[in-house]
């Protein structure tokens, strides 16, 4: 598992984890998008996710995630769809990432972030860097935001496959809700499993993502009884959820395909 490579050579020195970790103190922002020499983790099947999110429903673990989605991109201002092209912050997505310094929970024994630039620069604001040379942090682009094709770029429409609740829509060229679930489920998941390896205290991660990754994120902690609800679910820039081992749960129209 990728993730038990990364954690087990944190206590040594987390700022030497060859070529997924970074060190991001000082780059300049047009050099943001180096940051990026990920690895692409497991992404485990529907049977694989029910029976690892079961284990860790049951395993009385607190171990928190705070999942954030980035702050705003030019493309935001625009109301164009981001999806998987690399947009960067504006001026006032850095001011909002900065200020998530105010909201990061008082200790931190994870950082991951998406593989595109706006979640990495999120993440170099947001985390100060006396914090970031403690904490070992992950680049997974598991958590990269859902690719929505020839739709990315354009201004956004309404889509009446996304307010049925269609998981199973790609626009041309994209992939589904459902597929884009698999991915980040599994780096969730291997999140988890590492801190219920590892023992001993509750543990916090601060994950930073996108708002399609938020949506499908989100219908962990419970509450959401139907593909349409996810399309409903809106986490604005620099905003977050709050995920806990114990309490989360893989709801069952994730796992039902046609």
């Amino acid at each position: 598992m990728v993730m038990q490579k990364i954690w087990s050579r944190l206590p040594e020195d987390s700022a030497t984890f060859a070529h997924r970790l970074q060190r991001t103190d000082s780059l300049p922002r047009d050099e943001i998008r180096r940051v990026r020499r990920e690895e692409q983790g497991e992404v485990y099947s529907w049977d694989e996710l029910e029976a690892g999110f079961d284990i860790l429903r049951h395993s009385h673990r607190t171990d928190r995630l705070i999942v954030f989605r980035h702050g705003k991109t030019n493309y935001n201002h625009l109301n164009r769809v981001s999806g998987q092209h690399d947009t960067m912050l504006s001026e006032t997505g850095r001011h909002q990432a900065a200020h998530l310094r105010t909201v990061l929970p008082p200790h931190l024994d994870l950082i991951v972030c998406s593989a595109l630039s706006r979640t990495v620069e999120t993440m170099m604001l947001g985390v100060p860097a006396d914090r970031r040379q403690h904490v070992p942090v992950l680049v997974d682009s598991r958590l990269n935001e859902v690719n929505l094709g020839e739709l990315q770029g354009r201004r956004r429409r309404h889509l009446p496959e996304f307010e049925a609740g269609d998981l199973d829509y790609a626009p041309p060229e994209g992939e589904t809700y459902r597929d884009a679930a698999r991915r980040c489920f599994s780096s969730v998941l291997d999140i988890y499993r590492v801190f219920r390896q590892v023992g001993g205290a509750e543990r916090t991660a601060a994950v930073f993502c996108h708002a399609g990754v938020l949506r499908i994120l989100s219908t962990l902690g419970g509450g959401y009884r139907s593909p349409a609800a996810v399309f409903d679910i809106d986490i604005g820039n620099a905003e977050f959820v709050s995920l806990q081992a114990c309490r989360t749960a893989l709801p069952n129209f994730w796992a039902i395909e046609p």
